[in-house]
């Protein structure tokens, strides 16, 4: 069986073989990365789904539409006593094949039909021989209609089942509630930052808050500090899945506020889970962003106007509302946070000045998604480059179409890098490496030494006590606590040398353990050296980085850190994939 992926170097996609016998190895590390594991271990969320499928009767046939790893086609199963026809389907091939060992070691392959397809693709009397009595489907997300609920229930409505199919989910309901949150408002005021950094640059363009305002972001309410609550939770929208729900809908709230303060921000969640969607409210003349003021007055009244369209919600409040971006300008609120730090910034200005200074510039590439072009093209940066450069050219080319045509004969002096690359924003930490791949493919172009920067990458760990997180992803039990401690200092496991071709490498760490305990994994990230000479130029992912999430090698039993750790490292050129494990 051919299965895709992307290559973690290239950003290429790739297609491998994967054998057909081997269900449970291929999807370990898309499961793990993903939430399915917390979902299943979400005893409320498992008890409430199996309480309701058990009320829905006896059923001849039952279709689960996202069927993920099987629960809810199995709980159909069990609750119509074995004597009812399942049909299951899943696009998102590990999880199809997990699915398909679930339901094998569970002895129901023969009565669970599982289909590696979306539902929009079945067809009655090819694929399933009947329409179905009843529904059973979780591909909701936090704002409930990111994951296209609505396009899906509208298809299985109108295709796929009997009328008044029996479902479950029955109705699904978003609340939200006014907050005022300074947090939340400097993650999108990064006009506001960059007046007050006054380093020369500008990232945000003059529509920036019209982009932003009508965009959600997944949060942890317990992330958010400072946030004051404004109003009571109010009820946003309801959507019905016995029905072929409506593309677009619009309906008015008019909501009491309790308190006063700035509505910077309205929070909303689909259930009592912690997880919420975070959107700013307004934005006021000339691009200069600005909240609701509330004044003291008690039970003062705003009107709320919610509106969703197939897959997103907005919130437009006491009647203004803003035109969405035209500019097509794509920056993500984790980007945006990268954009508005000001170490960040000066650390880069540093090393391109460095870089450029140390020698007769000939050519200078910028191999870059992220600041480094934005740094040498935009206001000082302009006309810094300007002054020690003779021509400016953009080159519209992958790195291995580039030839030495572009560069009028001439080789590359320096090569400049953050590294970022937006295609990895939000996977693992040395995903960027790819800047040392793409380094290697220019390697004919480059002048005799060559400046690079970065000129190093060291992958940093630190072995933790995680047992929320080790029970979560490890295996399938009860997760209570939120006891996360450090039980070594930070320690180097693989250092990648960007002045060299990139190879494969191995490494070794023993660690003093500061602090006795259950060790049960590291948690990896990268730091990214600017200048050889200056350890105060780096850029790093690590644990105080808000702007990076890192990387977790959980053990796949807890180990008992007493005196020392020793852990091997290694890292395969080819597929740019890390391994991480212990010496026992």
């Amino acid at each position: 069986m051919l299965q895709q992926r992307v290559n973690a170097l290239t950003g290429e996609s790739e297609w491998i073989l994967v054998g057909d016998g081997g269900d449970g190895g291929d999807a370990s590390d898309p499961l793990a990365e993903s939430s399915y594991l917390d979902m299943l271990n979400d005893r409320a969320r498992n008890r409430a789904f199996s309480s309701a499928i058990a009320k829905l009767g006896r059923h001849g046939h039952v279709l689960d539409i996202g069927a993920g790893t099987g629960l809810l086609s199995l709980m159909a199963w069990r609750a119509m006593e074995e004597q009812c026809q399942v049909t299951a389907c899943e696009s998102f091939l590990p999880m199809y094949k997990l699915a398909r060992k679930v339901c094998r070691d569970n002895g129901t392959m023969g009565a669970i039909k599982l289909l590696h397809m979306g539902s929009d693709e079945i067809k009655v009397g090819v694929d399933i021989s009947s329409k179905a009595d009843a529904l059973v489907c979780e591909i909701l997300d936090s704002e409930l209609l990111g994951e296209g609920i609505i396009p899906s229930l509208r298809h299985a409505h109108e295709h796929l089942l009997r009328p008044n199919a029996a479902t479950v989910p029955y109705r699904a309901t978003v609340y939200a509630q006014l907050v005022e949150s300074d947090f939340l408002w400097r993650l999108h005021d990064l006009q506001g930052v960059e007046d007050r950094l006054q380093d020369g640059l500008a990232f945000a363009p003059n529509d920036f808050y019209s982009y932003f305002k009508h965009r959600q972001h997944a949060f942890h309410v317990d992330e958010i500090p400072g946030m004051k609550l404004l109003s009571e939770p109010f009820e946003a929208f309801v959507l019905d899945f016995y029905r072929a729900p409506d593309v677009r809908g619009e309906f008015n709230q008019a909501v009491h506020v309790n308190f006063s303060g700035t509505a910077h921000a309205i929070v909303s969640c689909l259930t009592k889970m912690a997880w919420f969607a975070t959107q700013l409210l307004l934005v006021g003349s000339e691009g200069q962003a600005r909240g609701v003021t509330i004044g003291n007055n008690e039970q003062s009244e705003l009107r709320v106007v919610v509106s969703h369209d197939e897959t997103s919600v907005r919130y437009d409040i006491n009647g203004v509302r803003c035109n969405s971006s035209a500019s097509g300008f794509e920056l993500s609120l984790q980007r945006c946070r990268m954009l508005g730090d000001g170490s960040r910034r000066s650390i880069i200005q540093s090393a391109i000045q460095i870089a450029l200074g140390e020698r007769e510039l000939g050519n200078c590439l910028i191999l870059d998604d992220g600041l480094m072009s934005a740094v040498c093209c935009r206001r000082d940066g302009l006309k810094y480059l300007e002054s020690v450069a003779s021509k400016l050219s953009t080159i519209h080319k992958d790195v291995k179409h580039l030839t030495g045509d572009d560069f009028k004969g001439h080789k590359v002096d320096v090569l400049l890098g953050e590294p970022y690359y937006a295609t990895y924003e939000h996977a693992l930490p040395w995903k960027q490496l790819r800047f040392w791949y793409e380094r290697t493919t220019l390697s004919p172009l480059l002048s005799e030494n060559p400046i690079i920067v970065p000129c190093f990458g060291i992958l940093y760990g630190m072995a933790c006590h995680l047992p929320d997180l080790w029970q979560s992803r490890c295996r399938l039990e009860e997760v209570d606590g939120f006891d996360h401690r450090s039980l070594t200092k930070p320690f180097s496991l693989l250092e990648f040398n960007m002045r060299e071709e990139i190879q494969s490498l191995s490494g070794f760490a023993k660690v003093s353990v500061v602090k006795t305990g259950l060790c049960h994994g590291v948690v990896l990230w990268m730091d990214w050296v600017m200048d050889p000479e200056n350890k105060d130029l780096v850029l790093s992912t690590g644990l105080l980085n808000p702007s990076w999430k890192q990387g977790v090698k959980l053990f796949r039993k807890p180990l008992q850190a007493t005196e020392t750790l020793e852990l091997n490292a290694s890292f395969d050129s080819q597929t740019g994939e890390i391994s991480i494990t212990r010496v026992v």
